[in-house]
């Protein structure tokens, strides 16, 4: 992993000590693994980053000070069931993003048609209007008229 830290107005770049090998352990960062695809990174306000470890279907947390990784949410079994962070599961999580209220927005390769939003420890899904869920199939926004 590379991690961007930004500190009055300088930006740097740090890799961490992750085990090379895909797995999955918690732990400090030297010991930590994660899976063969962690696809996505987001900055906490805490200066801590979150990380969506596709392959095993968890949550993840970078330490502040970059030495220490622990599971926020899910379990190994890939799913879509709501409740405590610790029980919740998910289905590939791809994408992820910390609110400003510090609830945390997760996107699912499983379940394209739901948002899965962790607050305060527990796990929600948010279903998406009727015809957002196959964005991919929509032509660009961005296209040249």
């Amino acid at each position: 992993f590379v991690v961007e830290e930004t500190t009055a107005g300088a930006t740097s770049l740090t890799r961490l000590a992750c085990r090379s090998e895909p797995g999955y352990s918690d732990g400090p960062t030297e010991n930590a693994s994660f899976g063969e695809a962690p696809v996505a990174l987001a900055s906490c306000q805490d200066g801590s980053c979150l990380v969506a470890d596709v392959s095993n279907h968890r949550i993840r947390r970078i330490s502040k000070d970059l030495k220490h990784v622990s599971t926020v949410a899910g379990t190994s079994a890939k799913g879509q069931r709501d409740g405590g962070a610790a029980s919740a599961t998910f289905s590939s999580p791809c994408a992820i993003l910390e609110l400003t209220c510090g609830a945390v927005v997760i996107l699912e390769e499983g379940h394209p048609e739901t948002l899965r939003i962790l607050d305060k420890d527990q796990v929600t899904s948010v279903s998406l209007p009727l015809g957002r869920q196959n964005m991919k199939e929509s032509p660009s926004l961005a296209q040249d008229k």
